[in-house]
């Protein structure tokens, strides 16, 4: 089953061209969820220490700015 989820994952991002009025967006599912919100702290973490001052920053701005940009949604 997880395999079969990431290629439909990879699949939707794939046939993604940049002409295209709206960028899909993917359902995810309660676990997928839990899984995001259980590393994304720790990724930020990582990146404060070894990420570069730009990313950081993007980072910043996109949790500021983007809405569900965080550990609660997948982006």
């Amino acid at each position: 089953m997880y395999r079969k989820r990431r290629d439909y994952i990879s699949k939707v991002a794939l046939d993604y061209k940049f002409a295209h009025a709206a960028i899909p967006t993917i359902e995810y599912n309660k676990d997928e969820v839990g899984v995001w919100n259980y590393c994304y702290p720790k990724l930020k973490k990582l990146l404060a220490t070894n990420a570069c001052e730009e990313t950081n920053w993007t980072i910043k701005e996109m949790e500021e700015n983007i809405e569900g940009f965080g550990p609660n949604s997948i982006p």
